[in-house]
């Protein structure tokens, strides 16, 4: 539940060049690769990601009132997303290799930490664990 907080957070703010030669799309962009490196286990480029996501959301939160709100949401959301990933260290998983192997991803022991991270119901109940394919 904590990636779903900083989405739509961030799926609030106008799309706009914050680095120049980036891609408008920057900030989504960054989103993405943080939610991917969750789903593979990347604790290193999780605190890169962190850092350069939160980096973005102060420019927006100083550049633009109309997305202050949206922005400053955001980083708490990330910042609590952060304090939670180190509290969970032992609990995160490379749920990429997990799954190619076969294991089981949600078992007793870390099923918290994914519902909390990834978890999301689908229609019939089931689990969609960060559709990444």
């Amino acid at each position: 539940m904590k990636l779903r907080h900083v989405d739509q957070c961030i799926g609030k703010i106008l799309p706009r060049q914050l680095t120049p030669g980036e891609s408008i799309f920057e900030l989504y962009d960054r989103f993405v690769y943080l939610r991917a490196y969750v789903w593979m286990g990347r604790r290193d480029k999780v605190a890169q990601s962190i850092d350069r996501l939160i980096c973005l959301l102060e420019r927006i939160a100083a550049g633009w009132p109309e997305d202050e709100r949206s922005a400053k949401m955001a980083i708490f959301h990330v910042g609590d997303l952060s304090w939670y990933l180190e509290q969970n260290a032992a609990d995160v998983v490379d749920y990429q290799s997990w799954k190619r192997r076969g294991w089981r991803i949600s078992t007793s022991a870390v099923e918290d930490t994914v519902n909390r991270l990834i978890g999301d119901t689908g229609p019939r109940g089931d689990r969609k664990i960060l559709q990444n394919q």
